[in-house]
């Protein structure tokens, strides 16, 4: 397995377990909270030698979604979590060509850092900053991340909050995918080679 194959299995499974869990709270209200909590954390981690260092708990979850999505029958796969992940990868590509509003979620961000010494990353103060800086800067591209649900839980504020937040930790991940020098060639042509790469991280995580 190479740093390079790694860093972006890693990363693709980050995409994948973000967008998994806004579904989750989309259609039943609740989540992975410890799953949750290493996605949102990845958001505030932007200095880092691999994204194992971004991901230091490791994102299990995503690793086992990725594995359903890659692997096995393609009529079991998650059409609503593809289509999620698809159109992160999309927005992605328009924000790296927006550095007003990349300086714009920096600052941002740093100004939220600052809350963490007082409220966990889950605390729903951070995640409606968070989803403020979702709806103000990637919100505005296009194509929009159409959300389906429940309407009584999509219409709850600190659902919604939340909801916004993971989708802005789903697009950290699909920077980092990018940066990794992922590519909609290397899902098309590598499929096989990240799918062995995510089960072998299940099993060392299973050792």
């Amino acid at each position: 397995m190479t740093p390079g194959l790694r860093n972006q299995t890693l990363a693709l499974a980050g995409l994948f377990q973000a967008t998994q869990l806004v579904k989750q709270l989309a259609w039943e209200g609740t989540l992975d909270q410890d799953a949750a909590t290493q996605s949102l954390r990845s958001v505030f981690v932007i200095e880092a030698d691999s994204v194992a260092d971004i991901y230091p708990h490791g994102v299990g979850h995503g690793l086992r979604v990725l594995r359903g999505q890659l692997g096995g029958d393609p009529q079991s796969r998650d059409m609503e979590v593809t289509r999620y992940t698809a159109t992160l990868l999309q927005l992605q590509r328009k924000l790296a060509a927006q550095p007003q509003m990349l300086e714009t979620i920096s600052v941002r961000l740093g100004q939220t850092r600052e809350l963490l010494h007082a409220h966990a990353v889950t605390d729903p103060l951070i995640t409606a900053r968070l989803a403020g800086i979702y709806q103000d800067t990637v919100s505005t591209l296009t194509p929009r991340v159409m959300v389906n649900g429940e309407h009584a839980h999509l219409a709850n504020e600190e659902v919604a909050s939340r909801v916004r937040a993971l989708l802005l930790a789903g697009i950290r991940a699909a920077v980092l995918w990018r940066q990794s020098g992922g590519s909609r060639w290397q899902l098309l042509f590598r499929r096989n080679q990240i799918l062995r790469t995510t089960e072998q991280m299940i099993h060392e995580q299973l050792q």
